[in-house]
């Protein structure tokens, strides 16, 4: 006899509160290069701020309490609507907590410095992911890996919404305690850094792919190869490619004196 019991089927992350939908209209948007005006009315949904708290909750780095002492079992003693208010009205107004500083043994010996925000920022931060992600995906370089989705806000993006952008901006600028406000980069420890670092560099991966690697040919060749003896032979550009993982990349060359031109160039 057949049991009337089903196994319950385990949605993928972004199938929660009809998620997938909004990240895939998103993304095929950014596609047709198209400008994005309101996308707080995205971030403040409550179905995005549930996804983000999920998210988070999954995360266990959850149980690290920022400067204000609450983890995530602080803020899960909330019920949605309190958390979904405290948050929009956060937001109304950003001004981001102090962020904490701890050192992380490295095997060298050295400490890497991690910025740890308080678990409410973090919810925020991970809201602002969620719908900035798939944007900034569609217009990423193939050979970046490192922290992208499925494989780790900049006007060249479309990305037109000013308080949006407000609001990354103070982020970046949040006072790290007993050090003082950041000049440069992103804080390593924040939820929406690693995604941020991806789209300021991704002007580089475009820029050296411009190089050599995507230059048009007058003659559409079957093979890489092909295409590339023929501009070896009719011009004096330099062979270059790049590989990405989050802010570590290596510039892969033909010869020493190419990699030099091309070292100093990409410096400039």
């Amino acid at each position: 006899m057949r049991s009337r019991i089903q196994k319950r089927v385990k949605l993928r992350n972004n199938e929660y509160y009809n998620h997938q939908d909004i990240t895939d209209e998103l993304y095929d948007s950014s596609l047709r290069n198209e400008n994005f005006y309101e996308l707080m009315e995205l971030i403040l949904d409550k179905n995005n701020i549930n996804l983000a708290y999920r998210n988070i909750k999954g995360n266990t780095g959850s149980n690290t309490a920022g400067v204000d002492g609450l983890t995530i079992k602080d803020i899960s003693e909330l019920d949605n609507n309190t958390l979904y208010n405290n948050i929009v009205k956060r937001l109304e107004n950003f001004i981001p907590n102090k962020v904490r500083r701890v050192e992380i043994p490295k095997p060298n010996g050295k400490t890497r410095p991690l910025g740890i925000p308080t678990i409410e920022d973090r919810i925020i931060q991970q809201s602002i992911k969620q719908i900035l992600e798939p944007i900034a995906e569609a217009k990423f370089y193939n050979h970046s890996y490192g922290f992208r989705l499925l494989r780790g806000a900049d006007e060249t993006m479309g990305i037109r919404d000013k308080t949006l952008i407000s609001i990354i901006s103070k982020m970046l600028k949040a006072e790290i305690e007993g050090i003082g406000i950041p000049t440069k980069g992103t804080p390593q420890g924040g939820i929406l850094s690693p995604l941020l670092a991806n789209i300021n560099l991704n002007e580089l991966d475009h820029w050296i792919a411009s190089q050599w690697q995507n230059i048009p040919t007058n003659y559409q060749y079957s093979k890489q190869g092909g295409r590339d003896t023929a501009l070896k032979k009719s011009t004096n550009l330099k062979e270059v490619y790049i590989v990405r993982y989050a802010d570590d990349f290596k510039l892969f060359c033909r010869d020493y004196e190419s990699a030099k031109k091309i070292f100093e160039a990409t410096k400039q």
